[in-house]
């Protein structure tokens, strides 16, 4: 499947190459970015993350990766949309990177940006995701956008910030309850 840009209101989600994927590295080695993102991050490098990029072009994996433009087409974050085409679901993830960007809204418009691409554009049917319990913010914009809670795994992420385990949110939205909350 091929990553085509999208745009939003404020922003627009342009596929993440080789030659813009250095954003995305610089803020997994963030430790105040990284505190609730379930990814191994720090040690992450740039060839790591074009080996990705390029391993899912190959093997044309139903996999989107977005890096998020602001107003200004400033990089502010990434996204992406891991997609499996024969249930018609799929799995979000959203990371707002640059401090700067956290609390104007920008989570809440990616996941109307993707979520409208993902069902109304793809005409999928489920769309999930796992949240760190801990990122109370992140859980409730989920719940904001119509994502409804369908269970916790407790205990089933490494915090290595906080050399603990944590509990992970388990969240979902199904195509008819995005289209009667966005109606057009």
């Amino acid at each position: 499947m091929r990553t085509i840009k999208l745009k939003g209101q404020r922003l627009a989600l342009i596929p993440e190459t080789k030659h813009n994927a250095s954003w995305l590295v610089k803020w997994l080695k963030d430790k105040q970015v990284m505190r609730f993102v379930d990814h191994e991050g720090f040690g992450y490098t740039l060839k790591n993350e074009i080996f990705d990029l390029e391993f899912v072009k190959k093997y044309d994996w139903d996999e989107l990766h977005y890096l998020v433009l602001d107003e200004d087409q400033k990089p502010v974050g990434a996204a992406g949309l891991e997609i499996n085409s024969f249930h018609r679901s799929g799995e979000i993830w959203i990371l707002i990177g640059e401090k700067s960007a956290w609390g104007k809204g920008y989570g809440q418009e990616v996941i109307k940006i993707l979520g409208d691409y993902f069902f109304q554009t793809l005409k999928y049917n489920r769309l999930e995701l796992a949240v760190s319990a801990e990122f109370t913010k992140g859980v409730a914009a989920y719940k904001k956008a119509g994502f409804k809670v369908e269970g916790v795994l407790r205990k089933s992420e490494w915090d290595r910030l906080g050399k603990k385990f944590r509990d992970q949110v388990v969240m979902s939205i199904l195509k008819d309850e995005w289209l009667k909350k966005y109606k057009k």
